[in-house]
């Protein structure tokens, strides 16, 4: 059952979304960037043309089928006015999984939480909001209102999650490789799940044949995914020349700090956390020096600098990668203190810090995010995910989940508000350019 608070939480969430969705949909009218390839893919699904498939798109068809389905059912039962095959239909898609995804994190904080000892009141409040804080996410929000393949691939990923914690593993299973038809990166979700059975069936002190047959069959997916990288020499289906399979270490500490910046408020509104690191500073030195020269290591020897990342002025990267880490080298070393201090800080807000656990999500993250040469902060939103359901809030208080929940929405009101709003034209393209994440 859900209280008071949290149906008042997330109808508010619900009625601004959907307000959010008719004015972008108002302001841009035709599809933009990636939009225009996933539109005219799922256009030709749409009208039954399943031969059509364009070299252009890096990922498989499951959010075309998924608008099919969607249109289908909309259309037989005349539950809205929409034009068949329209763009309008399209990102409607998303903002159906979107309405959706609050419960999917709700489902997973309350097993989380379910050892706690706040009244179950206080925690089905707490866990709706936690879940409203993740649904708010800049990243993940912006891209709500857009045809890409990131809030679909989200849901499923989360639901096959959801449904591995409730220890549905079939169901889990078929969501997983549902998942996997809408990116094929979600292969790491599928080495997290059974590395998450690993881990729990260590703990249950199960029998040596059942952790080899969970070895084994993680064994073959794993080898799956490395011949995959090995034959292809990229992550991706298509554009494979700009999708290159590299070690790009560099990413990691990129990722620990956009991941800080967001879950900040957790950290500043509490002084235990301060203190906690202050005393791991003390207490664990040699581990401190060992972060500051690995940090070293990867941004001297595995930064990369991709095309589209120095010459695609439409994404907020290019500024923060050309006025700052291009023009001055330096800035990427003085910064390595930074990165330290965040990793720490993470490491210390985690609810299971056992060593197993943080070794998992750490392969985890690594997977999702070092093998991509391109700085796109949209690569973050899966293990940005993972590791803020690990965020042990029991620390935290709603003042905290208001915060960030606050930061989200300034952000996400002036990145909209730009995007829409704020066009411009290049010099030699006749087309509308806008700014975006």
């Amino acid at each position: 059952m859900y209280t008071v608070q949290s149906v008042v939480c997330y109808t508010l969430y619900a009625v601004t979304t959907i307000f959010v969705f008719k004015f972008v949909t108002n302001n841009v009218k035709e599809p933009y960037m990636d939009e225009y390839f996933h539109y005219h893919q799922a256009k030709n699904y749409c009208i039954g043309n399943y031969k059509h498939w364009d070299p252009s798109i890096t990922t498989p068809p499951g959010l075309y089928l998924t608008t099919q389905a969607i249109e289908f059912i909309i259309t037989s039962y005349q539950l809205l006015n929409v034009e068949k095959c329209s763009l309008l239909l399209m990102r409607l898609t998303n903002l159906l999984f979107m309405l959706a995804l609050p419960f999917i994190f709700t489902m997973v904080y309350r097993k989380i939480r379910q050892e706690e000892k706040e009244s179950s009141s206080y925690k089905t409040s707490s866990c709706m909001l936690s879940s409203l804080c993740l649904c708010s996410h800049p990243l993940i929000y912006f891209f709500t209102f857009l045809y890409y393949t990131d809030i679909g691939s989200l849901f499923f990923t989360m639901s096959s999650l959801t449904l591995h914690y409730y220890n549905k593993h079939l169901n889990a299973s078929i969501f997983a490789i549902i998942s996997i038809v809408y990116r094929q990166t979600n292969i790491i979700l599928v080495l997290y799940l059974i590395g998450l059975t690993v881990l729990n069936e260590f703990r249950s002190n199960c029998s040596q044949s059942q952790i080899l047959r969970l070895y084994v069959y993680s064994q073959s997916e794993t080898r799956s995914s490395i011949e995959y990288l090995k034959n292809n020499y990229s992550i991706t289906l298509g554009h494979q020349q700009h999708h290159q399979f590299v070690l790009h270490f560099a990413q990691l500490p990129y990722f620990i700090l956009y991941t800080t910046f967001f879950i900040i408020m957790h950290i500043v509104t509490n002084k235990k956390h301060l203190v906690n690191f202050r005393q791991f500073i003390f207490k664990h030195p040699f581990v401190v020096v060992f972060l500051i020269l690995l940090t070293f290591l990867f941004i001297k020897y595995f930064t990369y600098e991709h095309l589209f990342l120095i010459s695609d002025n439409r994404h907020y990267t290019f500024y923060i990668w050309s006025k700052f880490f291009k023009r001055y080298v330096a800035f990427r070393y003085l910064l390595i203190p930074v990165y330290v201090s965040c990793s720490i800080l993470l490491y210390l807000q985690l609810y299971d810090r056992s060593l197993i656990n943080v070794i998992l999500l750490l392969v985890c993250i690594l997977l999702a995010t070092v093998l991509q040469k391109l700085l796109e902060f949209r690569y973050f939103i899966l293990p940005y995910c993972l590791l803020r359901l690990q965020l042990n809030e029991k620390q935290s208080t709603k003042i905290a989940l208001f915060l960030e929940i606050l930061q989200a929405t300034i952000i996400n009101a002036v990145t909209i508000y730009v995007f829409c709003n704020k066009p411009f034209l290049w010099p030699d393209n006749e087309n509308i350019q806008r700014f975006m994440w």
